[in-house]
């Protein structure tokens, strides 16, 4: 958990700059294009992964049972994690 909490606060890091930057045309770099690349790819695995993280209810307690968290996740957050990736 904490490598893929690393990797969202790398990755969010890099699309803050990187994407103000495609506004521009700037040069090919296979860096660059590589980094794009991994990050629509996180970005991708990290809404399917997304349906398997408990959360809190509003009464305090935490929800893990998969049918009630796909529920929520499919209310809550999906469409915009949908726009964000696409």
């Amino acid at each position: 958990a904490l490598f893929w909490n690393l990797m969202e606060m790398f990755l969010l890091c890099f699309d803050v700059v990187a994407i103000p930057l495609s506004v521009f045309e700037l040069p090919e770099n296979q860096v660059f294009n590589t980094m794009k690349y991994l990050s629509l790819v996180f970005w991708t695995t990290d809404i399917a992964l997304s349906c398997f993280k408990g959360y809190v209810t509003k009464g305090g307690e935490v929800e893990m049972r998969l049918c009630e968290v796909i529920k929520h996740y499919l209310r809550s957050r999906v469409a915009y994690d949908l726009v964000l990736v696409g």
